[in-house]
């Protein structure tokens, strides 16, 4: 947890904007009036993760074989990875 205080702040209107790497960025408005001590929460969602595995191996008979996966995971773990289906390609393919 973090917490940040400012001193001294005109008043007015405010977007108080928080990024975090692996979280989606978040927003909230507040306004500032005459002797007010606003306090904002927030709460981090995870954000998605998007991962390309690609293993190159000369199978018997030296053809070339390449297995791709590309994984889409929000919130994932090692397992739900170890469980993304990878696909053989042709070794033409770029």
């Amino acid at each position: 947890m973090a917490r940040f205080s400012f001193a001294t702040v005109p008043l007015g209107d405010y977007v108080v904007s928080v990024e975090k790497a692996g979280f989606e960025d978040a927003q909230q408005t507040v306004t500032v009036y005459s002797g007010s001590s606003p306090t904002l929460h927030f709460q981090l969602n995870l954000s998605a993760v998007n991962q390309t595995a690609s293993v190159t191996a000369n199978a018997p008979g030296g053809a070339e074989k390449r297995r791709f996966c590309d994984a889409h995971i929000a919130g994932g773990t090692r397992a739900d990875i170890a469980q993304t289906p990878a696909r053989t390609v042709p070794t033409a393919w770029p």
